[in-house]
């Protein structure tokens, strides 16, 4: 199981400008075996803002 320390650098280190786009998101997620939740929480816990999201919802 990776901590939410650990989420948290992988997030971080794919942000440009306080910003990931919501692709991305999904990228990682396939990559690292992790849920969009929990990449979602560690996002919002850096106040990072998802652009470009495939939803429309953000």
């Amino acid at each position: 199981m990776i901590s939410e320390e650990k989420i948290k650098e992988i997030v971080q280190a794919e942000t440009v400008e306080n910003r990931i786009t919501c692709g991305k998101m999904h990228e990682l997620s396939e990559k690292h075996g992790l849920s969009l939740k929990e990449l979602g929480k560690a996002a919002d816990d850096l106040k990072i803002k998802i652009t470009r999201c495939e939803l429309g919802c953000f």
